[in-house]
């Protein structure tokens, strides 16, 4: 049954019950396509990498949680939150304003501590890039990235 909602292009929100069903379910289904994502419309997309690395991009930053707690590496733009409370790296939309684009290398191990990664703007010295650490809720210019991203660009590990 669709409803009207879902008719102009918006979803009906999924509770939070719903949302950690589906990721446990993507999960299972990814472990049997390693290195593929497995996506559910509307809620994320989960892959495993070949070194056991869960990752799961989600546009609903609601249910970025759940995802913090079946996930590695948790990639939600629209998260409120910049790192979880579970451990798992969080890529929220704050953070990737601040790096562009993140290249993760896991060197095939599952420990943070082994992960390097490469970003597109990883210093906002050029005036061009400057408009990144902006926040315009607070009216101030922020760089400070979350100490786990920092230490994966810096090459210190998670």
């Amino acid at each position: 049954m669709t409803t009207g909602n879902e008719r102009q292009g918006t979803q009906e929100a999924i509770s939070p019950i719903e949302a950690r069903r589906a990721i446990e379910e993507l999960r299972l289904r990814a472990r049997a396509t390693t290195g593929r994502f497995q996506c559910h419309q509307g809620l994320a997309c989960l892959g495993l990498s070949r070194s056991g690395v869960t990752v799961i991009a989600m546009d609903d930053g609601r249910h970025a949680g759940a995802a913090c707690d079946l996930a590695d590496i948790v990639i939600a733009a629209q998260a409120r939150f910049a790192e979880c409370r579970s451990g798992a790296l969080m890529l929220n939309g704050q953070t990737l304003r601040r790096t562009g684009a993140l290249e993760l290398n896991f060197n095939g191990s599952r420990d943070p501590a082994n992960w390097r990664a490469a970003a597109a703007h990883n210093a906002l010295l050029r005036p061009w890039d400057l408009h990144r650490s902006y926040d315009w809720r607070s009216r101030r210019f922020d760089d400070v990235l979350p100490d786990a991203v920092r230490r994966l660009i810096s090459g210190s590990g998670g």
